[in-house]
């Protein structure tokens, strides 16, 4: 108040010793004084009893949550961790045996061959017991001249083969299971950026409308005003400069509210693009910020935490991931054992029902590497690098996050002495622009004035509507920087 009682026009007031209008300046000025100390009393009682719930009311986490259902880039995170699901999955499935179905037909003539001299062998024996029974009961064969390629081969064969010791096996599971977690924090971290431009892009929004409301009534006034001098103009009690200035008034309050109107219809559109819904589709205005903005108290009291970022988590997965590849690299020197055990049948000719056509075979592998030109300790090395990078980013990330906390902390800060200020600006000019009308309803202020009183009254509710703007936009970039917005029930949201 000590600003309004500062300004031209209550100075002028006050030499016209008009004792009535001194009068009427200290009531504004007391009434002024009591709304601000009411206004501070409500806000304090508002402070106690919203602390737990202020987040849980209104159309807000209706949109939140409709938001994190239907945006395309939470679907395409939500499919990346389900491929992420299956490939632990099959890292698991590794453990397991592997059974096939294998069949196999050979059939060839010509190429190498071996002479077996069965004639000769056998020939003599045969004609010396043909000669001493007198009979021809033994007749004569020829040698044999056998193939290497098999005549009419086939081979049908059920192979089970299982990993017995392989601690690569142990190793990549492990490092599957944590890149689901990976993914599982990658969804999360784009959740809560989400979260926050939905709230900033609502905040817009209803700062839109009010804009849009504010100069309404600024249109309305000043169309009242044009009316006003037009009909003094008629009864020659009125200046034409004054009917054209309230015309041009007009006409410049006009432009406002449809530049006001189509910020409002921007921000719809950029609030239902995050939705994935209608751009036309209607917005819930129906939204309290006093709890919300009563609690800037307590958050300026204290100092932020970053503990909670899935950021940091990220970067320390990433570090445990890094450890994982470390022994598994020097795991090289272990053995893996493996065994398989084939069931099958094999004949020529499709003999399948012969006694020798079934079989089995079983057996045992084992691999011990020796040596592999120096790679495996490289490798080794280069994992000791990795995991040194990723420990370094987790430092910094830890710095810069808690800076912009800090920086988010201090816009707060700031936007909260901007809003205080603000109410006290809207209060003091409504009572001034109460004060000037109603001189220049009285004849004891120009229109000029009053039109001066008007936009101050019209700039200070716009400055007011800016600050709690700014201090909601600042809740939500703080509330984004600690990590402190309860999506547990979103993380298993997957369409």
């Amino acid at each position: 108040m000590s600003t309004l009682l500062r300004t031209p026009i209550i100075r002028r007031v006050l030499e016209m010793r008009d004792v009535s209008l001194v009068r009427q300046v200290r009531r504004v000025r007391q009434v002024a004084t009591c709304r601000y100390a009411m206004r501070m009393i409500t806000m304090s009682y508002i402070m106690v009893w919203s602390t737990a719930s202020f987040a849980q009311e209104g159309p807000l986490p209706s949109y939140i949550s409709a938001g994190i259902k239907n945006n395309l880039l939470v679907k395409e995170k939500n499919i990346s961790l389900d491929k992420a699901l299956l490939a632990l999955k099959s890292a698991k499935g590794l453990f397991l045996p592997n059974v096939s179905l294998q069949g196999a037909y050979q059939n060839g003539d010509g190429g190498r061959s071996i002479s077996i001299p069965v004639g000769d062998l056998v020939n003599p024996v045969y004609t010396t017991l043909n000669q001493l029974t007198g009979t021809q009961a033994f007749p004569q064969i020829e040698n044999v001249k056998q193939n290497f390629f098999p005549d009419n081969l086939y081979d049908m064969k059920l192979r089970t083969s299982l990993a017995l010791l392989n601690s690569d096996l142990f190793y990549n599971r492990k490092l599957q299971s944590q890149q689901v977690v990976l993914q599982q924090l990658e969804l999360e971290v784009y959740q809560r950026e989400l979260v926050k431009e939905i709230k900033i892009a609502y905040y817009n929004y209803l700062s839109a409308t009010r804009a849009v409301s504010i100069y309404e009534n600024a249109v309305s006034t000043a169309r009242e005003g044009k009316r006003i001098n037009e009909r003094l103009l008629e009864n020659g009690k009125g200046l034409p400069a004054f009917s054209l200035r309230s015309e041009a008034e007009v006409q410049a309050m006009v432009s406002k509210y449809e530049e006001a109107v189509l910020n409002r219809n921007n921000a719809q559109l950029y609030f239902n693009f995050l939705l994935n819904t209608d751009p036309t589709s209607p917005i819930d205005t129906t939204y309290n910020p006093a709890p919300e903005i009563s609690q800037v108290n307590l958050l300026l009291q204290r100092t932020p935490v970053v503990e909670k970022r899935e950021e940091l988590a990220s970067l320390q997965q990433v570090n445990e991931m890094g450890e994982t590849m470390l022994r598994m690299k020097r795991a090289y020197l272990y053995p893996k054992v493996s065994g398989f055990l084939d069931l099958g049948l094999q004949a020529e000719r499709a003999k399948l029902s012969s006694d020798d056509a079934d079989y089995y075979l079983a057996g045992i592998q084992l691999e011990i590497p020796l040596f592999a030109g120096f790679t495996n300790r490289h490798k080794i090395q280069q994992a000791k690098w990795d995991m040194e990078l990723s420990s370094l980013q987790l430092t910094d990330a830890q710095k810069k996050l808690a800076m912009g906390a800090n920086i988010s902390l201090n816009r707060l800060n700031g936007a909260w002495s901007q809003y205080l200020a603000a109410q006290r600006q809207v209060e003091a000019a409504a009572a001034y622009h109460r004060l000037i009308n109603k001189g220049y309803i009285e004849g004891v202020h120009t229109f000029l004035e009053k039109l001066d009183a008007s936009n101050q009254y019209t700039n200070a509710q716009l400055q007011l509507n800016l600050s709690e703007l700014n201090i909601l936009s600042a809740l939500a970039q703080l509330e984004r920087d600690e990590a402190t917005y309860p999506i547990q029930n979103f993380k298993n949201s997957n369409p």
